[in-house]
C-alpha cells in the first residue's frame, strides 16, 4: 500500500516539460527536441501526461528512447506505448506509464515522446514525471519554480 503521508510532488518527482509553454500548438517532431530528451536512468519508473488541447487530427504520440540527450530516437514498443488520438479527443488526458527496465537497453536511457500527423491546428501540454527512490529531487527553476509550491501538509 502506498502511504501518502509526507509524500510531496515537489520532492518526491522530478517533472520536465516537454514543450516550450501550456498548450502548445504541436508540429511533428520529437517532445522535447533533440538535445533536450530527457533521462530516465536514475528512476525505477517514469510518466509521460499529455493533456489534450483543441484537436484536429488524428494525432500518433510514440514515446521513443535514444542513447544520447541528442542521440536518434528508436521506437520502445509499437503497440503499448503508442496512441492515435482522434480528432475529437478535445480535453482528454494521455497516459504512458514505463518502467525504464523495459527501454530497448540502459544505454537507451533518454526519452522523448514523438508526434506525428500534424496537419491542422493541435494544442496540448506535454509533462514527463519520474517519481525518486531517493528525495528530494532538484527541480528545474524553469520548469517548477520553489515559489510556485503552494503546500498545506502536516
Amino acid at each position: 500500500m502506498f502511504n501518502i503521508s509526507g509524500f510531496t510532488l515537489d520532492a518526491n518527482v522530478k517533472f520536465a516539460n516537454a514543450n516550450a509553454a501550456i498548450q502548445t500548438a504541436l508540429a511533428a517532431g520529437q517532445y522535447p527536441a533533440s538535445g533536450d530528451f530527457v533521462n530516465v536512468a536514475e528512476f525505477e519508473t517514469f510518466f509521460v501526461l499529455v493533456a489534450l488541447g483543441g484537436i484536429a487530427d488524428a494525432v500518433v504520440f510514440t514515446l521513443q528512447a535514444a542513447d544520447a540527450v541528442d542521440g536518434t530516437p528508436v521506437e520502445i514498443d509499437d503497440t503499448k506505448v503508442k496512441k492515435t488520438i482522434a480528432a475529437t479527443d478535445d480535453g482528454q488526458l494521455l497516459l504512458f506509464q514505463v518502467e525504464t527496465r523495459n527501454l530497448p537497453s540502459a544505454q537507451h536511457s533518454f526519452v522523448s515522446l514523438n508526434v506525428a500527423g500534424i496537419t491542422g491546428a493541435n494544442y496540448a501540454a506535454i509533462l514527463f514525471l519520474m517519481p525518486s527512490n531517493f528525495p528530494p529531487v532538484t527541480q528545474a527553476d524553469t520548469v517548477l519554480p520553489a515559489d510556485n509550491v503552494l503546500t498545506l501538509m502536516g
